[in-house]
Formats: C-alpha cells, sequence, structure tokens
C-alpha cells in the first residue's frame, strides 16, 4: 500500500450520534475504538456530543491512561480534514472518509459506502460492540494505508453475527445471561490476553480468574495490547490484567512461566476446570492441553485461530 509506512501519522477523527452512544452498546464500542486507534495512529482527535459528559470524562480518563502527551486532542476540525473518520452511530456519508458503526447483541454493523446502519441497538452485548469497534478499526486502517483495490475494498453495509459466524443477517441472536460465572485460569497476558482480559470485564461476569504469565510489558506492546498505556511499561503482565479485572470476578496472578507454575498445581494451587489459552508458542500451547482440564479454549494469531 502506498502509506503502508507514513499511516502512523495521518489524522484520524473518531466521534459518534448522541443516540447511538447513550446506549450501553455504542458506549462500548466508542471506548473500544479509542483504544484501538491509538495502537496505530499519532493524531487521533476524539468529538463526543455535548448532551454526553459522562462519556466524555470517561474518553478523558481513558486516552490519558492509553496513549503519549499530545497523541488524542479533544475537539474536532471538519471531517472532510481527515484522512479517516470513524463514527459509532447510523449515518453514512460517502462524500467524506467516513466510517459508521454500531452494534446490537451479537450482531455487529459497519459502512464506509453510501448505505446507513439500522438503529436497534437495545440488546446488551459487549461482544458485539467490540466487534464493531474492531470492524470499524479496519476500515481506517484501510484508508490510512492507501490500500489497494485487489487487496481489499472498503465496507459499504455489512452486517456480521458473532452468533452464527455469517454475514448478512439482521438477527441479534440470543440475550445473553444475566449473570456468567467464570472459574478460568488465563493463561498469557499479551496480545490476545488482553482482548480476552477487556471481554470478560465487560461481561456480566462473576466467579475467579487466576492470570498466568511471567514477563512485564515492554514499549512493543503498546502497538498489541488493548488495555496498556506507557505508564505499564516494566509492570507485570500477569498482575496487570488482574488489576483491570477486579470487581464482580475476583483474581489472582502468577508471574512465573506456565511449566515453573503447573507443579504448583495439585499441591498449593487447585487444578484449573476451564483455561484460556493466549500463548504465541506451540510448545506452551501443548503444555496448557496437558492440564487436561475440562475446557481450554485456545486462541492464537495466524492461520489457525482458535479451538476448544
Amino acid at each position: 500500500a502506498p502509506q503502508r509506512f507514513g499511516f502512523v501519522d495521518r489524522r484520524v477523527l473518531l466521534t459518534g450520534e448522541a443516540a447511538v452512544l447513550a446506549s450501553k452498546n455504542g458506549r462500548l464500542s466508542f471506548l473500544s475504538a479509542l483504544r484501538l486507534l491509538v495502537r496505530m495512529c499519532s493524531h487521533v482527535d476524539v468529538v463526543v456530543p455535548p448532551s454526553l459528559g459522562a462519556l466524555f470524562t470517561e474518553a478523558i480518563a481513558l486516552a490519558e491512561h492509553m496513549s503519549e502527551p499530545g497523541q488524542v486532542r479533544f475537539g474536532g476540525d471538519a471531517p472532510a480534514d481527515y484522512d479517516a473518520v470513524l463514527s459509532v452511530g447510523v449515518t453514512a456519508r460517502p462524500h467524506l472518509p467516513w466510517t459508521v458503526v454500531n452494534s446490537n447483541g451479537w450482531l455487529a454493523r459497519v459502512s464506509s459506502g453510501a448505505t446507513h446502519l439500522a438503529a436497534s441497538t437495545e440488546q446488551v452485548n459487549a461482544i458485539g460492540a467490540y466487534a464493531a469497534a474492531c470492524l470499524g478499526t479496519a476500515e481506517v486502517f484501510k484508508r490510512l494505508v492507501d490500500l489497494r483495490a485487489e487487496r481489499g475494498v472498503l465496507l459499504d453495509h455489512v452486517m456480521y453475527s458473532l452468533d452464527s459466524y455469517r454475514t448478512g443477517e439482521d438477527s441479534a441472536g440470543p440475550e445473553l445471561p444475566e449473570d456468567i460465572p467464570v472459574d478460568v485460569l488465563l493463561v498469557g497476558a499479551g496480545a490476545i490476553g488482553n482482548g480476552i482480559a477487556l471481554l470478560l470485564g465487560q461481561l456480566p461476569c462473576a466467579g475467579h480468574v487466576t492470570v498466568v504469565d511471567g514477563q512485564a510489558y515492554e514499549a512493543p506492546n503498546l502497538g498489541t495490547c488493548v488495555l496498556v498505556g506507557p505508564s505499564d511499561i516494566g509492570r507485570g503482565k500477569a498482575e496487570a490484567l488482574a488489576q483491570f479485572l477486579e470487581g464482580p470476578i475476583t483474581t489472582s496472578f502468577v508471574r512465573a512461566r506456565l511449566r515453573e507454575f503447573t507443579d504448583r498445581l495439585g499441591r498449593d494451587l487447585p487444578f484449573p476446570p476451564v483455561v484460556m489459552s493466549a500463548l504465541d508458542s506451540v510448545a506452551s500451547r501443548h503444555e496448557v492441553q496437558d492440564l487436561w482440564p475440562d475446557l481450554v479454549i485456545d486462541a492464537a494469531v495466524g492461520e489457525f485461530l482458535a479451538q476448544a
């Protein structure tokens, strides 16, 4: 792509429509989009409708943690002055570099063309809301790099169901349970572990999560980890994720390699019934499977993305 190196310095606007941002799904999509955009953009302007003071305050606090000084500015210029605009709302604006997203239940919607989105957002589901933010951020990236058409095109009114894993459906899918009990061992607190922790913290989960990772966050993690800000550099990964999850979920953490941790199972620590694995190493992923819990959910980056 022509801007494959220069995209970081291009300008992005994050905004939204008050009616959608006032919904829980809209709020989650907006804040997730802010987390994602600062991973790849040095100049992010944020405009929140004046009626949403609480969201404005929340976005400021998030930006202070997630970004470098001067990277995020609250207040914007004319939309046409930006290389890309991401709006959490309903209205498409094909004459601008504009992408609009929203979600309803398990359904994530995105449009970078002329087609408006449906306005229904009442079925709360953090998974669909996060998916909408991810799809919108991907559209922004296409614009920033000036992606060649033979490699990919902008999406015009795509609906993707995280329930059926199909596009073109308009069903919000089943309601989430009011309470989701968890007793989970999360192994790996890098890019995938951050995404898992973000959603566990936004879903109606209660119970206990133990986080295991032997490393500390370093500067390259700022580009890949959705919960990590500059002040987290040098912190233990396991401790940082455990602290993020504290609330309805109780947590513990172990700063150790998996092999060191497994020696304690059955002695001073119980064997976990559910393990969520977020590891880079194939050998380490095999070590997780060798624990033989009731369920292993194993996620990775690559051609083979997930297995249970």
